[in-house]
């Protein structure tokens, strides 16, 4: 469940979901990817899908890694 008025996620074509947290900065996202990561462990894990399924997890903060969209998702990209 997201907070913010603000927050969306978005999942595209290939099946990837993004999680956007305005107003956040970078220790609120590190803290939303934790418990994020976390539950979505558990729930492969119970479910049996550890295997099948893959988990990555970027991040990405403006200004600071980029100022437009592009440069944003590039940075939250790279593993």
């Amino acid at each position: 469940s997201l907070r913010g008025a603000g927050d969306m996620v978005v999942k595209d074509t290939t099946g990837e979901i993004m999680v956007l947290l305005s107003d956040s900065g970078r220790e609120g996202a590190l803290v939303a990817e934790g418990r994020l990561q976390q539950v979505m462990e558990d729930t492969l894990a119970n479910k049996g899908l550890t295997k099948e399924v893959g988990l990555c997890f970027g991040l990405a903060v403006y200004p600071d890694d980029g100022r437009t969209d592009e440069e944003l998702l590039k940075k939250a990209k790279k593993v």
